[in-house]
């Protein structure tokens, strides 16, 4: 092997060294960049069209450069091995590799004993075993900076140790120091997959190694007089390893989902690589950077889809119709929310690739016309997504409130079956307003969003908001009646009058509010028959399901009853319906004797009363009379009932007549008696 020549340029110093190497980080090769297209095109179409014209024929004669710079790669590696061994060659290298290893093992060493003292695995475990969500994510966020913090010391130990094992100006100590970062890289890409809670942390590692480390060799190698050409070469066939890796694992997520949409991912992964490549060729930092995000965008729409769904399937079971709702809310929200971000990564992702890219797609945007049309897009996403995410909010706070039910369940069973005062369970005030205000909302957001979206495009809204305000004051005048039932609604419902599933009465109408609307009410009568009336036709509500209801009972007993012995038996009747486990809940008060209430014509009236819960009067009537019935018949208290006293002189017709009479009735019962009577 022929000794190359010795550069004029040495590095003087082993720390301007490691400074040059550091900064081949941050800095990727450099070329002069073109100036942007020229804006004499006023066509935007002209414009794209000058740009791909241009934009392929730098691609063309730059990778035409690339290529053709393979044919040095020996000579090159030549180059690189004098330059780093000082001209001493293999000989010089073979010799520096204990030095090498051994400066690695004194910096690993320390990160052990600092492992050992602040035990980033524990937190990894003890992250594994939190069941709650935000708990995880701050046990693994602790455990990464704890990884960091290590991989941060060993960096710097290992640099600081290149000083001891290598002379000061050797430039071979570049070399550990360099190799050291690598290691840092790939760990913490797998420390970052490990914190996302992927079970492939071991690809993050692959490809943040492929694509962070080849920059980082691709530097050092620049630094001993690598070629260009062939650094931007190296780093082309890494990264393309690194978007196969990527490329593989999306597909397979593609293959395993259902729906059109599952090949988007992978195919955008594969332009976007395109681009990335075409940027890294024609030296366009920017869009190589851009493009490289893109990429992570579209990764991390894959990964919140995939947490999102990991999320929903991880809520507990719930039972209860309120637990059900409420999980439902809970997964409409994760659901909404992942949503947003997923649209919010495809925007950034999309600002990203047209940033990069063989075509220069960057310099139409920054012509005038290109940075209206871009700026009115942001501003116009970002209205969107605020929009949205106040919406998916309200949306969940109001249904978690709408699945709080009311402990009271409505009409009880018996009620049903009696058909009066309603069957269904009444509402609270909430799941009457709620609704409303969720509507109400839904149109203001939905609103504000466009008249956003049409101003960040350049339309003047005054001249709509205007016109909004002639048409509505059109309205007031033209549509009083609906104007009326509108506020006759809204202070009914401020005034709680009803609420959805109470019963009502107004005018000669009757039944249980089904539904409630901004104009009208719906009422279901406890036969059948819908009514659906506007507020405005409301003159007062008469509403028999808030709180309590008494009900009085006129009861005829014969004159001559022990009035004491009846109020008795029926205060005894009361104290037991009052301990009846099938009627005593529906009970407040227990049927009492009021006393005698006045003298009839035939009987004395005594009224009984009772308190029970809305809609239940009905049943304990029933109830009530059946055992009144029992009791009195048991203890020989007779009903009062109109009678007819016919007095009658013997020897007249009338007694003749009576007596066939009662001879005929005789010979009635008597053959109807013989008609039961078994065969």
């Amino acid at each position: 092997m022929i000794p190359a020549p010795r550069c004029p340029h040495r590095i003087p110093s082993a720390l301007a060294a490691v400074a040059a190497a550091l900064g081949a980080l941050v800095a990727a090769p450099a070329h002069a960049q073109a100036p942007p297209p020229t804006a004499n095109v006023e066509n935007v179409i002209g414009q794209i069209l000058v740009l791909i014209r241009d934009g392929s024929k730098k691609l063309s004669e730059r990778l035409g450069e690339i290529f053709a710079a393979a044919s040095e790669i020996g000579p090159q590696a030549e180059r690189v091995l004098a330059l780093m061994t000082d001209l001493d060659g293999l000989p010089k290298l073979w010799k520096a590799l204990p030095l090498m290893v051994a400066m690695w093992a004194a910096a690993g060493a320390i990160e052990w004993l600092l492992r050992r003292r602040i035990r980033p695995a524990q937190q990894w475990a003890a992250a594994a075993a939190q069941t709650q969500i935000p708990h995880q994510w701050l046990r693994r966020g602790g455990a990464l900076g704890l990884e960091l913090l290590c991989l941060a010391v060993f960096f710097f130990a290992a640099m600081v140790l290149s000083f001891v094992f290598f002379e000061l100006g050797d430039p071979m100590r570049v070399l550990p120091v360099a190799l050291a970062l690598i290691r840092v890289v790939v760990q913490a890409f797998w420390a970052l997959g490990r914190f996302l809670a992927s079970r492939r942390a071991w690809a993050y590692a692959t490809v943040g190694g492929l694509v962070i480390g080849s920059a980082v060799a691709a530097s050092m190698l620049m630094l001993y007089g690598l070629k260009a050409e062939l650094a931007i070469l190296f780093q082309l066939v890494c990264g393309t390893l690194a978007a196969a890796v990527i490329l593989f694992f999306v597909t397979k997520r593609a293959l395993a989902r259902s729906g059109g949409a599952r090949v988007v991912i992978p195919l955008a992964v594969v332009v976007l690589w395109h681009n990335w490549a075409s940027d890294l060729a024609l030296g366009r930092e920017a869009g190589t950077m851009a493009a490289g995000g893109a990429i992570l965008c579209l990764l991390a729409i894959a990964y919140v889809a995939d947490y999102v769904a990991a999320l929903r399937a991880a809520l507990p079971a719930a039972e209860g119709e309120q637990r059900i709702a409420e999980r439902r809310a809970f997964e409409r929200l994760i659901n909404g929310i992942g949503s947003c971000i997923r649209v919010a990564l495809a925007f950034v992702a999309v600002l990203l690739a047209v940033e990069s890219g063989p075509f220069g797609v960057s310099g139409f945007l920054k012509t005038k016309s290109g940075g209206a049309v871009l700026a009115a897009a942001v501003n116009a996403a970002i209205a969107i997504l605020i929009g949205y995410v106040i919406w998916a909010l309200i949306k969940y706070w109001i249904d978690k409130r709408l699945a709080v039910k009311t402990t009271d369940p409505g009409a009880s069973g018996a009620a049903k079956e009696e058909g009066e005062g309603g069957t269904a369970r009444v509402g609270t005030r909430a799941e009457t307003l709620l609704p409303l205000f969720r509507a109400f909302a839904f149109v203001l957001i939905a609103t504000v969003i466009v008249f956003s979206v049409l101003s960040s495009f350049g339309v003047d809204i005054g001249p709509l908001l205007a016109g909004a305000g002639i048409v509505g004051i059109a309205v007031g005048f033209g549509a009083q009646s609906l104007v009326k039932d509108i506020f006759s609604g809204i202070f009914f419902l401020i005034d709680d009058a009803f609420r959805v599933g109470e019963y009502i009465s107004f005018g000669n109408l009757r039944g249980e509010v089904e539904g409630i609307s901004i104009r009208s009410l719906r009422l279901r009568h406890h036969r059948g028959p819908v009514h659906t009336v506007p507020y405005g036709e409301i003159k007062s509500i008469t509403n028999y399901s808030r709180d309590w209801v008494i009900m009085k009972l006129r009861i005829g007993v014969k004159y001559g009853t022990d009035i004491d012995k009846v109020r008795k038996l029926i205060k005894k009747l009361g104290q037991e319906m009052l301990t009846d486990p099938d009627y005593g809940q529906l009970l407040l008060e227990p049927p009492k004797s009021q006393g005698i209430l006045e003298f009839g014509d035939y009987a004395i009236i005594i009224r009984v009363k009772f308190k029970t819960k809305p809609r239940e009067e009905f049943v304990i009537r029933r109830v009530l009379n059946e055992r009144l019935k029992k009791l009195f018949e048991a203890n020989g208290i007779e009903f009062a009932f109109p009678t007819v006293t016919v007095m009658s002189i013997p020897g007249t017709d009338v007694e003749i007549e009576a007596a066939a009479a009662r001879a005929l009735i005789a010979k009635k019962q008597a053959e109807a008696e013989k008609a039961k009577e078994p065969a």
